[in-house]
């Protein structure tokens, strides 16, 4: 289900002035590492949540992991998703991101300032003699300003534009209340999301709570058919685990099955959460042995277009390609690949429609990675 058709890149990260049209059903991201595929991901993931700076930061976190210790603080997050210039300089940062999509279901704009700011610590917020804040009131400390301007349209009739500034200070976001607040239903997938346990359960959790709890064991089933279904249990006084309960195994943790299934398990727990909207998943081919390739690819995109969610994954896999290919010949007009490369300091996008990569790869073995 396209619901853009198009996405304009003003000034994001290291991207400048890249648009990407003709968007379709199934969009795939390749080029060489460094190129900027993961970089196109979050911009749709900040688009979607153009209203939530606070959720940008879960956003930029997402490339060393949301639970990983060597995830920054909120404010370097949130700064270095805007660009970055040799000519910056020293001193305090001030930057600029410009991000549009346009299509049939909708036509977003953001445009948002950042800069930061410093100042003294305010006398309440701790007592001077305390330990924790030795130190602390003889010195500054530092904050950001962001000022954004959201321009809205939809099939849906919902139009309008809105615009926000605030100070976020660096020793006030942990005190803040994260409600998303998501323009498109949208989630977003790194090589690893399968093996983090607190978004196994959140995932399936939401999934369930929305009522989709059947329909993604029937997924799962399309790739193993001796799933019978899926529970949250808590046993023996432990922390709860997902369980599997298996034809051949019984119940067995999730955790002790096959990259496969645990892959396919946070996709299919993640798709009908973002009926209606966007599915990012980077690296798409992460943990998956290239024989369950064709049978993973087969079922996610007959998943999406069940769930009219529309598709954007970056891949380093030749056998990723083949896969989608080979299982969609029916469906080719409904992909897209788009290879991204840097020319002269610059982003280059070159498009190639489903049947063009089809008789590229498949037909004359060619490789437009």
């Amino acid at each position: 289900m396209r619901h853009i058709d198009s996405l304009h890149i003003g000034s994001f990260r290291g991207l400048r002035d890249v648009k990407l049209d003709q968007l379709a059903d199934v969009n795939i991201f390749v080029g060489r590492n460094n190129s900027g595929k993961t970089t196109l991901l979050e911009s749709l993931a900040v688009l979607a949540n153009a209203r939530s700076p606070l959720e940008w930061s879960w956003i930029a976190q997402r490339r060393e992991g949301r639970f990983s210790s060597f995830a920054g603080s909120f404010l370097d997050n949130i700064k270095w998703l805007f660009p970055q210039t040799p000519e910056m300089g020293p001193g305090p940062y001030n930057g600029r991101l410009e991000l549009s999509t346009s299509g049939p279901e909708f036509e977003h704009r953001l445009v948002s300032s950042i800069s930061e700011v410093f100042g003294l610590w305010p006398e309440e917020t701790a007592d001077p003699n305390s330990p924790q804040a030795s130190g602390r009131f003889d010195r500054q400390r530092r904050g950001i300003r962001i000022k954004h301007q959201v321009t809205r349209s939809g099939s849906d009739g919902q139009e309008g534009s809105a615009g926000d500034a605030r100070v976020y200070w660096e020793d006030e976001v942990h005190q803040l209340a994260l409600f998303p607040d998501t323009l498109i239903p949208m989630e977003f997938l790194v090589p690893y999301s399968h093996r983090i346990e607190p978004t196994q359960q959140g995932s399936f959790s939401t999934a369930t709570q929305l009522g989709r709890k059947d329909q993604i064991v029937a997924l799962l089933a399309d790739i193993d058919p001796s799933i019978r279904g899926i529970e949250l249990l808590n046993l023996m006084g432990q922390r709860p685990e997902i369980f599997i309960n298996h034809a051949k195994a019984g119940m067995i943790p999730l955790k002790l099955l096959g990259d496969v299934i645990r892959r396919a398990f946070i996709i299919a727990s993640t798709i009908p959460q973002v009926e209606g909207g966007f599915l990012l998943i980077d690296e798409i081919e992460s943990a998956i042995h290239y024989s369950a390739l064709n049978k993973l690819f087969a079922w996610l995109t007959s998943a999406c277009r069940q769930f009219k969610v529309q598709l954007f994954v970056t891949t380093h896999s030749l056998e990723a390609l083949d896969a989608i290919l080979y299982e969609n010949p029916e469906h080719l007009d409904q992909i897209a690949g788009y290879r991204i490369e840097e020319t002269d300091g610059r982003q280059q996008v070159r498009r190639f429609d489903g049947a063009m990569m089809k008789r590229l790869i498949l037909d004359r073995g060619l490789d437009i990675r």
